[in-house]
């Protein structure tokens, strides 16, 4: 079975190969790209209204500046890997799916900014046994019995009554979640590379960028049977030694069934709040990289990289060491998508500005400085000989 690792790494081959289709673009598509030429009174019709006066001014070289073109809207569908990193190891091979979709607009060549809103499922499994749930039923009560989670709960066996996980002392558990996470986020994106000294146009784009977000999720267990049971870990799992890894999660798999029905620990605080009973909503911040490919002028594709920072150690259901303190770090959790890019806009209207080089229109001017023909050299005339040229005499 792949690893994350490989899955990770298979991904950004695809990138490569398709940052080889696009440079494989001839020169000519390259330079050639049908963009208004800077200099000429039509470009007026790409300026907005309110920046007219500063495009005329510069027309009439009574400024140094060009108005800055109006230019399109970014919006994009995206899909792909989604995984907490907790005190869960992620499901292998594939922890999980998320997609969503963005808008992205350009503040300036190299500052952007980008709304994204995403959804998806993640899995957790781990493979040792443990029993640092318990203590004297004070810890996790969503494992434990406590009455509070009969809410989350339903009657798997038909009996009339809710099936709640009551593991007690001396019992042995293997942790594991489904998490699904509902986001929305805003990003300040920075550019890096379309400003360009040896080449007009941009085909391939790379950026970095951070922001902050909101997070619902809400985490279920596989604690119970069919039946409503709990499961006897005691004689399922064997070893907890590396390399009993892959025998256990192979027994694991066999035995349990795939409804994850029981409500995993979470913050009571947050119950019956604006978001209601099933989610646990956590303010976030994020950081992430990127990089675009062209294929138009209309569309491109994209590979990012996200990883969200939370201050909840819930994401997984699990926050207990064994030893009875609870876990150092807060959970967070990495999205790696595809992007499928579309550029929307009038006619008038350019690319974003991120695919542009703001020293266009500086290298046209220098490229044809040469076809400016200078005048010829001011000579002072005196006519009446009196030594005082003829512009200062009063004669």
């Amino acid at each position: 079975m792949l690893s994350l690792t490989k899955k990770i790494t298979l991904l950004a081959i695809v990138g490569t190969l398709m940052a080889t289709l696009s440079f494989g673009q001839d020169e000519k598509m390259r330079d050639d790209y049908p963009y208004p030429e800077w200099r000429e009174k039509e470009y007026s019709d790409f300026v907005k209204k309110k920046n007219q006066d500063q495009q005329d001014r510069f027309l009439d070289k009574k400024y140094t500046h060009p108005a800055k073109p109006k230019h399109k809207t970014e919006i994009a569908l995206h899909g792909g890997i989604l995984h907490i990193n907790g005190d869960v190891h992620p499901r292998s091979p594939l922890p999980g799916f998320g997609f969503g979709g963005h808008i992205r607009r350009s503040l300036g060549y190299v500052f952007s900014v980008r709304g994204s809103v995403a959804l998806g499922t993640t899995y957790g499994q781990n493979w040792q046994d443990a029993n640092g749930f318990y203590v004297e039923d004070t810890r996790n009560r969503a494992l434990t019995g406590g009455s509070s989670y009969d809410q989350f709960n339903e009657d798997i066996d038909g009996d009339g009554t809710v099936d709640t996980p009551s593991y007690g002392l001396g019992d042995l558990y293997v942790y594991n979640y489904k998490t699904d996470i509902r986001e929305a986020v805003i990003s300040g994106i920075i550019n890096l590379n379309n400003i360009k000294f040896h080449r007009r146009r941009n085909i391939f784009n790379w950026y970095g960028y951070g922001g902050v977000g909101g997070l619902l999720y809400n985490t279920k267990m596989n604690a119970l049977d069919a039946n409503g049971q709990e499961y006897d870990w005691n004689s399922i799992v064997n070893g907890d030694k590396w390399e009993d890894r892959e025998a256990n999660l192979d027994i694991i798999n066999d035995v349990l069934d795939d409804d994850y029905e029981s409500q995993a620990e979470r913050h009571f605080d947050d119950i019956g709040g604006i978001f209601g009973d099933q989610f646990t909503y956590q303010p976030t911040v994020h950081a992430g990289t990127g990089v675009q490919f062209k294929i138009s002028k209309a569309i491109n594709v994209g590979l990012d990289t996200k990883i969200t920072i939370t201050r909840d150690d819930l994401l997984d259901g699990q926050r207990w060491q064994e030893w009875g303190a609870l876990t150092r770090d807060f959970d967070t959790y990495s999205y790696t998508s595809l992007h499928l890019n579309f550029n929307l806009g009038g006619k008038t209207s350019v690319e974003p500005l991120w695919w542009m080089s703001p020293l266009d229109y500086a290298y046209t001017e220098l490229r044809d400085i040469e076809d400016v023909l200078p005048p010829d050299p001011y000579k002072l005339e005196d006519d009446d000989g009196d030594g005082v040229p003829n512009e200062f005499d009063d004669e």
